[in-house]
């Protein structure tokens, strides 16, 4: 049962946590891969004007591929780390050590895609000949070929990826490691705040001084925090304009949906369905939502109500497991194996703790099994987020015995 959602990591059960030791048995296993990534990095630079014949443009994607599974599993290990803990020095450190890591992989590889789009079709269809697992990755250098920019401005645009992409982690930071709430008072009764108390107990409280309470001081507090935010996001959204004008996209809006490999006629339809088909919906929900509390004025704090007060089970842990073998039992016997997995072989972290992320997600490093993290609170909405997280699990599973890493 997980109801104090104060408390520090190392008081949490460690039976409701994530096992990572899958990934790295210990910090030694961990700097071993730095190395062997390292290594690997000065490898492919051997192969830097040398991409002319299939043959050895297969040898350098081989091992293209080992380096992102190997960084990939490096970088999930140290994110991991910082989710379940952002007030973690030891994991905050280990994050900031792959930062010239990662600037290194990128500048160093960047010659690939860019000798690869300048090769004649011939060549490259006879490296998808020669290993059909590559088309993918050959097809999408030559679909990002008119945004690619010279080898020199690639180098340098990975040297600088660390504080260009810095934005979201300084967001996480002042939000989960130093952004602290005062406890609200209501009736002479002192009340804990947290962002995880918030979102996953305070929201959701029937007891209508208690939510709106928790709702103005919570808001409050982050108030004070207002401009440097916007800043942020500011300066964020200004690098993706940039970065859209450097690549010779029209706009922000497509330079984000390129990789996604979605059209702006799709994005806009989706906005549009919204706009004109969600709002009449929305609307009476929150109106049944009024009526069923006998507000006499319904506000955003009122709006995550439970539609149904007398319906809000409280659900385990070990229950949840039960109910989604019984729900998700149509999807297969490999699909509940799946499931059961998860649950023996901790890829879950359900503990709610100071510093943990909010949420919840699904992290699928290639190679390894997938983790999840979610904030527990024994609520029926929970036991469906993470039927959600272990359809990612599932998808990816099944997805990477038909594909390599790229």
């Amino acid at each position: 049962m997980i109801t104090n959602m104060n408390k520090i990591r190392s008081e949490v059960n460690q039976e409701y946590t994530w096992d990572l030791t899958s990934l790295y048995p210990n910090e030694e296993a961990f700097q071993s891969a730095v190395n062997d990534l390292k290594s690997n990095i000065q490898k492919i630079t051997s192969f830097q004007n040398k991409l002319n014949t299939s043959t050895i443009i297969v040898e350098c994607l081989n091992l293209l591929a080992t380096i992102t599974q190997q960084a990939t599993s490096l970088f999930t290990y140290a994110q991991l780390k910082v989710s379940e803990d952002s007030s973690n020095a030891q994991s905050l450190l280990r994050q900031g050590s792959l930062a010239p890591l990662s600037s290194s992989l990128g500048s160093n590889t960047a010659f690939i895609d860019i000798e690869l789009s300048l090769l004649n079709e011939t060549i490259l269809n006879e490296v998808m000949v020669l290993a059909p697992h590559l088309k993918g990755y050959i097809e999408e250098v030559l679909r990002q070929k008119p945004h690619q920019c010279s080898l020199d401005v690639e180098k340098a645009l990975s040297l600088l990826s660390s504080p260009l992409n810095a934005f979201y982690g300084i967001y996480n930071r002042a939000k989960l490691a130093d952004l602290s709430f005062k406890p609200f008072e209501l009736n002479n009764e002192s009340y804990a705040l947290t962002f995880n108390s918030f979102e996953n107990q305070y929201e959701f409280n029937t007891n209508h001084d208690i939510r709106r309470s928790a709702f103005h001081s919570f808001h409050n507090q982050l108030k004070a925090y207002q401009h440097t935010m916007a800043a942020v996001y500011t300066a964020h959204v200004q690098k993706e304009k940039a970065l859209a004008t450097l690549r010779g996209y029209e706009s922000v809006f497509d330079y984000l949906l390129f990789n996604q490999k979605v059209s702006r006629v799709i994005y806009d339809q989706h906005i549009d369905t919204i706009y004109e088909h969600l709002k009449a919906p929305m609307r009476h929900y929150a109106r049944l939502i009024k009526q069923e509390y006998n507000l006499e004025t319904l506000t955003y704090a009122d709006l995550k109500l439970p539609l149904d007060p007398e319906f809000e089970p409280k659900i385990t842990i070990e229950d949840s497991l039960s109910i989604l073998k019984e729900g998700l039992a149509l999807l297969g016997k490999d699909y509940i194996e799946m499931v059961e997995r998860a649950f023996k072989e901790r890829w879950i972290d359900f503990e709610n703790n100071m510093g943990k992320s909010t949420g919840a997600f699904c992290s699928s490093p290639y190679g390894a099994h997938p983790f999840v993290l979610i904030n527990w609170t024994e609520r029926m909405r929970e036991a469906l987020v993470l039927a959600h997280e272990l359809g990612h699990a599932g998808h990816f599973l099944s997805c990477r015995f038909t594909s390599i890493h790229f």
